[in-house]
């Protein structure tokens, strides 16, 4: 046998989708992404997989057994493809073969979480008990006055104001640069808030954002 027939590969992907680069995902797609975060984290690193392929994430070395079933892998899929977490990008054609196989992908590099209607939470009623809790505790750490009870709580509304603005920038950004986007692709969702949470935070309690100069003046 030749070097180029050992060479040759088993098989060849016909690709007609790419996953887009941010979506926003509801609560029943969260709680899916988080159940199957096996899958769609490897989908992630990996770009596509066949259920096959898909199926082998669950190979228990120490068993010496899949913990689940190909069958269930099938349901799988179906069910996050129906709900518009994965999708089919393409097929593999086994060398040799006149059959394919379905090739998943995610439906975008990032996942991001749709939040609900924003509202001024710190103006209502479970909010304002919140709000008094970390009030007292702050009051004590920084030494805060009594009487600025009602300036920590515009300092809290204005932060959630920019953020809310921020966030939006971040994902603008993240759509419109490709290479970021490769780079976080396959990070878990709770990840990526997290990122987001941190870089917004930073940028609203930065030196010239409006919130900066309403803390310097509580504190």
């Amino acid at each position: 046998m030749s070097k180029k027939q050992e060479q040759e590969p088993e098989y060849k992907d016909f690709i007609e989708k790419k996953p887009q680069v941010v979506m926003k995902v509801n609560s029943r797609q969260m709680e899916l992404l988080s159940e199957h975060i096996l899958i769609t984290q490897n989908l992630g690193k990996r770009e596509q997989m066949t259920v096959k392929e898909i199926h082998e994430l669950y190979w228990d070395e120490k068993e010496k057994k899949h913990g689940k079933t190909l069958k269930t892998i099938y349901r799988y899929m179906d069910l996050l493809e129906e709900q518009g977490i994965v999708q089919v990008a393409g097929h593999r054609k086994p060398k040799g073969s006149h059959l394919t196989e379905k090739l998943y992908s995610r439906k975008a590099t990032v996942y991001f979480e749709e939040e609900a209607k924003p509202t001024k939470w710190w103006t209502e009623e479970e909010g304002i008990k919140q709000l008094e809790t970390i009030w007292k505790v702050g009051k004590k750490y920084f030494g805060m006055e009594e009487e600025k009870m009602k300036d920590f709580a515009n300092v809290i509304g204005s932060y959630f104001g920019e953020r809310e603005i921020i966030i939006l920038e971040l994902l603008e950004m993240i759509e419109e640069d490709k290479e970021l986007a490769e780079e976080l692709k396959g990070i878990s969702i709770m990840d990526f808030k997290s990122i987001f949470s941190m870089i917004s935070m930073i940028k609203a309690y930065s030196k010239e954002g409006a919130v900066r100069e309403k803390l310097d003046e509580l504190i």
